[in-house]
């Protein structure tokens, strides 16, 4: 089951994919047809991870696999021409609770963070990831 409040919708022309929330689930609602339908799920069980579309495909980055589990490395990209999920190359460090644009290509992901050393203290990063994308 997907947890609602920490899913990630990603729009593709007519339809809305949801995924992430703690699941692998992923599930497709046709906005012509008005009807929700399942797709391949992830490779990947993701909570907080990055998503983001470009070039027509969804790409979900980082994210946390459990609840009290480490941050993730790893990235996935779904085509939904043939409804398949392939990894793509890591980002450069694990990171969850993050945002993810595109424009056009490379993706940019930001994340701020409370500091675990000095809690009032925000630190900022700016990742980019180039998925190798044709």
């Amino acid at each position: 089951m997907i947890d609602y409040t920490c899913a990630h919708a990603a729009p593709i022309n007519s339809k809305i994919f949801l995924l992430g929330g703690g699941s692998k689930i992923v599930k497709i609602y046709d906005t012509e047809t008005d009807q929700v339908s399942r797709v391949s799920d992830m490779l990947e069980k993701r909570d907080n991870c990055g998503v983001t579309v470009v070039g027509g495909k969804i790409f979900v980055t980082g994210g946390v696999s459990e609840s009290s589990g480490p941050s993730l490395m790893t990235s996935e990209c779904y085509c939904p021409l043939r409804n398949k999920w392939e990894r793509i190359p890591e980002m450069p460090r694990p990171l969850h609770r993050h945002g993810s644009v595109s424009m056009r290509i490379p993706i940019y992901q930001r994340t701020d963070r409370v500091s675990p050393r000095t809690p009032r203290t925000m630190t900022s990063s700016e990742e980019v990831t180039s998925p190798g994308i044709t």
